[in-house]
């Protein structure tokens, strides 16, 4: 060992990696010690040991391109069967984590993204998940070039949003990810969060069917189904066109989660047990608002079906049984509310007595209520000026210096107190998201652009792959939570569609190199995740109405006999079928 770490001293004058054109390779006992302990050593190979947290190593490294995309292989083992851990740093920011079970050398492969500054960088080994229990020994570390990545620049925001271009960004695309591993990874999601296996501490699915034509989503962690999961199942469903799995979700919705009868006719409860009996009877305004959203789109994209299978007559019928709260004439006590708020436009926290004298900053949607403002029944001046309002509401609920958004807030804006709530928790991680889904939609609110940027830039001050998921508003760790959450990281990739500053793309590279969520908490987490993936990678779209896009002639002339005629949701229909028909190809009037 003595000879090897003098020649490697020697070597050190000259380079401290072995490098072929496209692969680095570090020797861990050529990188220099830092810490209270970290040094080299002999067993269980030639390499450095990392025995205390902030034990480090660093080495200087050229590597072939200054931006690419790279195999990143640490070869290191534990002191013992418990996970061992080291985190790779990289011109001083944190890349990638890996953990090594047992004493045998093993090796960990990560792909990561390097957006380097200079060609010559530092690397660091550093410890941080030292609990007294084991040491961490690294053999070496190799870079393997997969591809190289072209220099970014900052984003371009459209001068327009998509609902007048039909234009939708892939924002990977743009920060350098081919389209085909995008469409992949894409796939997989669905694969494993819908059909990936059970259970609870170490499965993949939140879908499970019920039946022959039924199915929710599960809260895996507290074993409950729920209308914001069962609302965002939909809608990933109709943006997938999965269009079985859509109307499963919903007839499961419909028939044991919205009321049929009582003061709380037409609203979905918020929580529900797996066998279809309600936990709560009050609804959460976000589930409502999403049932609308899917349903419409399901209409659009594949047209309406019958029953309750005729998505727009029951987006519909959602909104009005909102809007005529509460039912005085059968109900004259009744404390139930409507969803939004008439006279201060906002949408409340929940629509029941006190709950709706505030309201919740993530529940607000502009980007929906500006669709429901063109294709709801009724109400559609009511529906412009609620979104004008959320947008005009965004600013005052985000912190001056942060950008962090509240909970729950007050109609004025300020926090609402109530269990703690009044800080940046789990809720207001979506706020991001909303912002930027109504700023890539519209393109109408420049405040989102501001907001979003000041709320990046907290982020980055916390290191972009090191935030925590709850602060107080003004900065500081809030609840204990010390992880950096997949579905705010989802969150704050999709605000990088209101966001012209270069910065931003560290918040792309963050949600590539995110695992999809599995385990315990994979619910939340993994929806969010779903939504911002389809989000970032232009999938996630407006479905316009029947005849608004897409459909240039129609033939309104005698339907002629044929071998198979079919309505615009796919089923076959008879010669009593009335309406929108497929036939031969062609799409015709039947009457």
């Amino acid at each position: 060992m003595f000879k090897k770490y003098l020649l490697s001293v020697v070597c050190c004058l000259l380079s401290v990696v072995s490098m072929t054109a496209q692969t680095v390779v570090i020797e861990a006992e050529t990188m220099t010690p830092g810490g209270q302990y970290a040094g080299p050593l002999d067993s269980p190979f030639d390499g450095m040991g990392f025995y205390a947290n902030n034990d480090c190593a660093t080495a200087d490294v050229t590597f072939p391109v200054k931006n690419g995309m790279y195999d990143v292989t640490i070869r290191g083992s534990s002191s013992n069967s418990s996970g061992a851990g080291i985190v790779l740093y990289v011109e001083g920011k944190k890349v990638t984590s890996f953990t090594f079970y047992g004493t045998a050398p093993d090796d960990k492969t990560a792909q990561v993204k390097l957006m380097l500054d200079n060609v010559t960088a530092q690397v660091k080994l550093n410890l941080e998940t030292d609990n007294g229990s084991n040491d961490t020994f690294i053999d070496k570390v190799t870079f393997k070039l997969m591809s190289e990545m072209p220099e970014r620049t900052d984003p371009v925001l459209p001068s327009q949003g998509a609902f007048y271009t039909n234009s939708y960004r892939n924002l990977f695309v743009e920060a350098g990810y081919s389209e085909a591993e995008v469409n992949s990874r894409l796939q997989k999601l669905w694969n494993q969060l819908f059909y990936g296996s059970d259970g609870r501490d170490d499965g993949q699915r939140v879908y499970y069917p019920v039946g022959t034509d039924e199915a929710y989503i599960l809260d895996v962690n507290n074993d409950d189904v729920r209308s914001e999961g069962q609302s965002y199942g939909m809608m990933i469903c109709v943006q997938m066109n999965k269009q079985e799995e859509f109307n499963r979700l919903w007839k499961w919705a419909k028939m044991h989660m919205q009321h049929q009868d009582g003061e709380f006719k037409g609203y979905f409860a918020w929580v529900m047990n797996k066998d279809g009996s309600k936990r709560e009877n009050s609804p959460a305004p976000d589930g409502e608002e999403y049932f609308v959203m899917s349903l419409m789109f399901a209409a659009n994209r594949w047209g309406n079906g019958e029953g309750i299978y005729n998505y727009q007559a029951e987006a519909n019928a959602i909104l009005e049984n909102s809007w005529n709260k509460p039912d005085v004439g059968n109900f004259p006590y009744s404390d139930v509310k409507p969803l939004f708020d008439k006279q201060e436009k906002q949408v409340v926290f929940v629509p029941f007595a006190t709950s709706a004298t505030k309201t919740d900053p993530s529940y607000h949607l502009p980007a929906f209520y500006s669709l429901w403002a063109k294709w709801a029944n009724q109400h559609n001046d009511f529906y412009t000026e609620l979104a004008a309002k959320s947008r005009e509401m965004f600013p005052l609920f985000a912190h001056p210096t942060t950008g962090l958004m509240p909970d729950y807030a007050n109609f004025d804006g300020t926090p609402n107190g109530e269990g703690g709530h009044n800080n940046f928790r789990y809720d207001a991680w979506r706020c991001m998201m909303n912002m930027g889904v109504d700023y890539a939609w519209f393109g109408e609110c420049e405040d989102e652009v501001t907001l979003v940027k000041r709320t990046h830039d907290f982020f980055i001050s916390k290191g972009v792959k090191n935030y925590y998921s709850n602060y107080t508003l003004d900065g500081n760790q809030d609840s204990g939570n010390s992880d950096h959450s997949p579905g705010l990281v989802a969150c704050n990739a999709v605000a990088v569609l209101a966001s012209n500053t270069k910065a931003a793309w560290d918040f792309i590279d963050d949600f590539w190199e995110t695992a999809i969520p599995s385990g315990r908490y994979r619910y939340y987490d993994g929806m969010l995740y779903f939504l911002g993936y389809l989000h970032v990678s232009g999938n996630f779209r407006i479905y316009k109405p029947m005849g608004a896009t897409g459909i240039e002639t129609v033939d309104n002339g005698d339907l002629k006999v044929d071998n198979g005629r079919y309505n615009l949701a796919g089923q076959r229909v008879g010669d009593d079928y009335k309406g929108l028909v497929i036939s031969n190809g062609r799409l015709v009037i039947q009457r």
